[in-house]
């Protein structure tokens, strides 16, 4: 896993930018926890083996969890490993660059905008979509909740506590939810128009 100073700095201070852009999501109760779980562990810092590696447990996880799909880990794997990959090209272009701890915003962006990766960013928000929609299905499934409680040491076992512990939290947020529309509609228009800005395209 990453374990550079700007790396570990970066994670804080993308989760206090998401505290302050999405208050009002995090004020409304019916999107409080899933709010919380957007910012603490959608953004988080995950570090997973190669998918191709978790892959091959898949199948032996997968029959324990009632109406789990392996597109659904899938999804999430993408999300996850494209999160971490983006947010150490970041903090590597910081660090090469010898700005200092701690960085402003306008140094954050300009970061953000020096290692050209306008399309991975759409990716990563088009995957935050599809993960919370998948997520927001596995919530209405009552048999799914003691589940995942009951599998928590397995997939630990199995090299994939992360992975479980990321849909546990999800199944839990998402549970009070029942319109997920408008929070995906909020956070898409807020990071695509705050990517355009970044990379000048309005």
């Amino acid at each position: 896993m990453p374990s550079t100073k700007y790396y570990a700095y970066l994670q804080t201070f993308q989760v206090k930018r998401l505290e302050r852009d999405y208050k009002y999501l995090l004020a409304e109760p019916q999107y409080h926890g899933l709010a919380q779980f957007f910012l603490e562990d959608m953004y988080g810092p995950y570090d997973f083996h190669a998918r191709d590696t978790q892959a091959r447990r898949l199948h032996q996880f997968i029959h324990l969890a009632p109406g789990l799909s392996i597109e659904d880990i899938e999804v999430t794997l993408d999300l996850l490993n494209l999160t971490v990959r983006l947010d150490q090209q970041v903090a590597d272009w910081l660090e090469h660059n010898n700005f200092t701890i701690p960085f402003t915003e306008a140094q954050y962006e300009e970061a953000y905008y020096r290692v050209n990766s306008f399309e991975p960013r759409v990716r990563q928000i088009e995957l935050i979509n599809e993960s919370l929609r998948r997520v927001h299905r596995l919530s209405k499934i009552s048999l799914l909740g003691a589940a995942l409680n009951n599998t928590k040491t397995f997939a630990k076992l199995m090299g994939m506590g992360e992975l479980h512990r990321f849909l546990r939290r999800g199944y839990h947020a998402l549970l009070p939810v029942q319109d997920l529309k408008p929070f995906l509609t909020e956070v898409t228009h807020t990071e695509l128009d705050r990517l355009k800005r970044i990379y000048r395209l309005m």
